[in-house]
């Protein structure tokens, strides 16, 4: 099963930046935490690589996928935010060859940053079908018309 955590892609100029909603109803919150709902660290550290994963895979004109390998220095707000939110998730690419990227990123609820990871290392898979990348990320890009893509 995969899980999608990214709505869509908003600002891809530098900076990567996204949105993300976490429902009480998602597959991977089920049976987690019912007395209290939260959304768990991981998964908050999951939709931020996902956002930078877009990044990279945009800036290597859709000829590679990231593979996340590691991520280290990630806080979390106390306490961790309950479904039912949409976050603002963002990034930047620190580096990238066409081995690996190092990345750090963030999310933010109305303002307030929930998680944030320093570095974020990515291996990458050089075997992919660009068009069926080009289709995917064409779902999650919410920049305006094709027209005004540098895609």
């Amino acid at each position: 099963m995969r899980f999608l955590f990214v709505d869509r892609i908003t600002l891809l100029d530098g900076a990567v930046e996204g949105i993300a909603t976490f429902s009480i109803g998602q597959e991977s919150l089920r049976g987690h935490f019912e007395r209290r709902p939260i959304v768990p660290g991981p998964l908050l550290v999951e939709a931020i690589a996902q956002v930078l994963g877009w990044a990279i895979i945009h800036h290597h004109d859709f000829r590679l996928a990231p593979i996340l390998s590691l991520f280290q220095g990630a806080r979390f707000a106390h306490p961790l935010p309950r479904p039912g939110f949409t976050a603002q998730v963002g990034g930047e690419i620190m580096t990238t060859t066409t081995t690996d990227s190092l990345a750090r990123g963030w999310m933010r609820v109305e303002g307030h940053e929930v998680a944030a990871v320093d570095r974020v290392i990515f291996s990458h898979q050089q075997e992919v079908d660009e068009e069926l990348l080009r289709r995917q990320f064409a779902v999650f890009d919410a920049r305006g018309p094709a027209g005004n893509r540098d895609d």
